[in-house]
């Protein structure tokens, strides 16, 4: 198939973007490794803002990771992309129903709160597993 050039793709990231979004989940994971113990002794908001700044970082990396095009992006590449969209909006919906009751049936806890951060990088990553999973399917078919 040949490349298509329109206003879909352009929304996309350019491919390069995967290699700095890669870098941003990396250097996050390092400085979150590298602050621990400085950060040990500090006061609980310091730390609960270390901890929510660098999960922030790890989602914009892999926000930029997911969001960057493919080296070749066609119609059915498109359409891969739109179907890992809606499955990890499903995914995200079933699970933020399905969270207090996981929390405490089985795990006996009264949290019921789901954080933004962890439904947007669940979402994520279920979006990047089932667009990569696709794709190989897609590539296995021809």
């Amino acid at each position: 198939m040949k490349p298509i050039s329109n206003k879909y793709t352009r929304s996309l990231l350019p491919n390069y973007f995967k290699k700095i979004g890669i870098g941003v989940v990396a250097s996050s994971i390092i400085a979150l490794l590298s602050a621990k113990p400085f950060i040990s002794d500090a006061s609980e908001e310091i730390k609960d803002f270390a901890f929510l700044a660098i999960l922030n970082f790890i989602i914009l990396g892999i926000f930029l990771f997911a969001w960057s095009a493919n080296k070749i992006e066609d119609e059915m590449t498109l359409q891969i992309r739109l179907k890992a969209v809606l499955a990890s909006f499903i995914f995200i919906i079933a699970y933020a129903f399905m969270y207090p009751f996981i929390s405490f049936f089985i795990f006996g806890d009264n949290d019921f709160e789901l954080s933004i951060q962890q439904a947007i990088l669940t979402m994520l990553i279920v979006f990047i597993m089932t667009h990569r999973m696709m794709l190989k399917g897609m590539n296995n078919e021809k």
